[in-house]
């Protein structure tokens, strides 16, 4: 399913399971297999982007006070940078909300910069961010096992603008007790 909210503004996709339909005699309460659409459901990806920072600030904010990241991930700093620096380039935020059964996993502070030409995903903060990469959720390990990530790549691709060149720079390996998933990934990008 996706869903947009305003013109060119935000989009959600989240993985669904198949919906079935009953024998006329059952109600929606008996169906066969109503629990595991439940369980389906509740274990589903979502993908939020937002193309500006105002559309995110609120995620962002709530998010950011649990996750773990550096300083140059916070809302204010990245806000900051883009608005003084950023959108003077022509940068477009392309920040990537990913949640796993209703709560966030990750947000990625993504941008779509020009370089001759090609449209390139790169991370917010530019030249002036020593450490660029996502926030994670403190349970990113346990929700999203050591591998599944770039299974999941692939999504992430999908959910964002169309992009020409991935050029994810200056990451660390680690954030916080966290393994960077980006830097897993290696030339795979």
């Amino acid at each position: 399913m996706i869903e947009s909210v305003g013109e060119g503004a935000s989009r959600r996709e989240t993985a669904e399971a198949p919906r079935s339909r009953a024998p006329r005699a059952m109600t929606p309460r008996n169906w066969p297999g109503r629990v595991e659409r439940r369980v389906a459901a509740r274990r589903a990806l979502g993908f939020t982007l937002f193309t500006s920072f105002i559309e995110a600030e609120s995620h962002w904010r709530r998010f950011e006070a649990e996750a773990i990241g550096t300083g140059f991930q916070s809302y204010d700093w990245l806000a900051a940078w883009h608005a003084a620096v950023g959108a003077t380039e022509g940068l477009a935020p392309a920040i990537l909300l990913i949640s796993l059964g209703g709560r966030p996993l990750m947000l990625a502070p993504f941008g779509i910069e020009r370089r001759m030409g090609a449209r390139c995903l790169v991370w917010l903060g530019g030249k002036l961010a020593d450490c660029k990469g996502p926030l994670l959720a403190p349970d990113f390990a346990e929700r999203l096992p050591v591998g599944r990530f770039a299974a999941l790549w692939p999504s992430i691709v999908r959910a964002l603008p169309r992009h020409d060149v991935v050029m994810l720079e200056n990451q660390p390996e680690r954030l916080g007790d966290l393994a960077n998933p980006f830097v897993a990934l290696g030339g795979e990008l």
